[in-house]
């Protein structure tokens, strides 16, 4: 396995540089082939990276968070072509050391066909949300309210979003979304 600082492949071609490590947690019993687990069970690595090189060797920066199956450690011969080039374009290096680490949430979305008037009623639940809440508590406010109804497939009114950090979960692996938006479409 590999280590914050370890220089790896990934999908995305190129390479990059571990810069954290955080637990994946199963968000609900599944399996596929002769592998299960239970909601809430480890099941692997999130690896943030930063990119520095395309696979020529041209500076390329940016960052991702990937699921750690898809990563493999460098060969020994290019860890070294990585630690020379910077040795010989510290401007290069201190452009990748000082280039933040973002990683844009991810979007859930739920289509909606809604009224003017439960468009008002969505708004005030949105409101009154906390900052961080799992989907869980949202349906439960639209049952409250009386909009289950209204979550639907496409062609819809409105899509609401949820933003997520598939590493941020709550109690029992539940994911916890913030930031919901409402649009019509």
């Amino acid at each position: 396995m590999f280590q914050i600082g370890d220089w790896v492949t990934q999908y995305s071609v190129g390479y990059w540089q571990v810069v954290d490590i955080k637990a994946k947690y199963a968000e609900e019993d599944s399996g596929y082939g002769k592998q299960f687990w239970k909601k809430g069970e480890q099941i692997g690595k999130w690896v943030f990276l930063k990119k520095a090189f395309t696979p020529k060797m041209k500076i390329q920066i940016r960052s991702e968070c990937v699921d750690g199956e898809w990563c493999k450690i460098v060969t020994d011969e290019k860890r070294t072509e990585i630690k020379k080039y910077f040795a010989d374009h510290p401007n290069d290096w201190e452009r990748f050391c000082n280039t933040p680490v973002v990683i844009p949430p991810a979007v859930s979305s739920i289509w909606m066909n809604l009224s003017d008037d439960q468009e008002a009623k969505v708004l005030q639940i949105l409101k009154e949300l906390p900052k961080c809440f799992s989907r869980a508590e949202l349906d439960q406010q639209f049952e409250q309210r009386g909009l289950l109804n209204v979550v639907t497939n496409p062609p819809t009114s409105h899509i609401l979003s949820l933003s997520c950090n598939p590493w941020e979960v709550g109690a029992n692996a539940v994911l916890t979304y913030f930031s919901p938006e409402l649009k019509r479409v």
